[in-house]
């Protein structure tokens, strides 16, 4: 591997400063008590108007059991609400409550001043560059964890 070490620790780096930014900038001005698999959901729920759970937990690459906590706790807080399909009774969908609306509203914000002041200092094929290598990046790792997938199923 190239540079193995040095690899791993500007990983290190990356994580370390960028996720702590994007964290505590996202917590800004939210309502206490939320944290980032909170604003997860809330902006997977955002994004599809309406979901299931099992929706939430396959976006999340968490478990049914995590999603219910999360969404228990976001139900207390008035951020999501739970409603039955009116095609098939047996579906729960969730919903963002007007409050999840707002708060979602202020991540955002907070989501694009981070984004300018991240991205200031590179040029617009530099971006163009950083998203192409993360693309590339993960689409290895789905690949990687689609094969680990098959050869559990053919081992079973």
């Amino acid at each position: 591997m190239i540079r193995e070490k040095e690899c791993f620790e500007k990983m290190r780096q990356f994580e370390s400063v960028i996720l702590g930014k994007v964290k505590k900038a996202m917590l800004r001005e939210v309502k206490t008590g939320l944290d980032i698999p909170h604003m997860q959901v809330l902006l997977f729920i955002r994004k599809q108007g309406s979901c299931k759970v099992t929706e939430i937990a396959k976006y999340c690459h968490i478990t049914l059991s995590a999603v219910t906590n999360l969404a228990n706790k976001l139900v207390d807080m008035r951020l999501i609400t739970r409603n039955r399909s009116e095609k098939d009774r047996r579906i729960v969908l969730i919903e963002l409550a007007e409050e999840g609306k707002k708060q979602i509203d202020i991540i955002e914000k907070n989501k694009k001043i981070l984004s300018d002041e991240m991205f200031s200092c590179l040029s617009d094929s530099e971006i163009e560059s950083f998203y192409s290598i993360i693309d590339k990046i993960l689409l290895n790792f789905a690949k990687k964890d689609h094969e680990e997938s098959n050869q559990l199923i053919s081992v079973g």
